[in-house]
């Protein structure tokens, strides 16, 4: 699906819906954990344009799922504006990212969470608009108790590519 741009918006739309049925916190949070482990594999053979696609395609779902798990696609009043509008998705992604650290489950995968948009903040290969909501997510979570921990904070304060 990464090259068939024309049916992303159909797959989306199925996997909003699904997700949104779903809400288990513990196996929606371990399929984001395993596909952050696809996206870093990508990331670090991400020489050529097919692997980049690759990546944004799953970052798209990675957005999109954030979004839909942390209860926040129903501010938009309706899931379809979700799946098919990307402007949607990375309006909400900060707040969404925030409210979906406070579930249980993903309490104990917050350093790797914060990490993890760092390192793609950082990323060269990854485009301007999808390193902004990412910085975004960090600085929106700013008053998480992770971010208390001494050092923490400075190492993400600057955030400058």
């Amino acid at each position: 699906y990464s090259t068939r741009r024309e049916e992303q918006p159909f797959f989306f739309r199925h996997l909003v819906s699904t997700l949104y049925a779903f809400k288990s916190d513990e196996q929606s949070c371990n399929w984001i954990m395993e596909m952050f482990l696809q996206i870093q594999a990508l990331l670090a053979e991400s020489s050529n344009k097919e692997k980049l696609d690759k990546v944004l395609y799953l970052l798209d779902i990675f957005i999109l799922a954030v979004v839909v798990l942390s209860g926040c696609a129903v501010l938009l009043g309706n899931l379809d504006s979700v799946a098919t509008q990307r402007k949607d998705r990375f309006a909400l992604f900060p707040e969404s990212m925030q409210f979906m650290c406070e579930h249980i489950f993903w309490k104990d995968q917050e350093a790797k969470i914060y990490e993890f948009l760092y390192n793609l903040y950082k990323n060269s290969a990854i485009p301007e608009a999808y390193a902004a909501i990412f910085k975004n997510a960090i600085i929106c979570s700013r008053n998480k108790s992770y971010f208390d921990n001494k050092g923490i904070w400075t190492k993400y304060v600057g955030m400058r590519k």
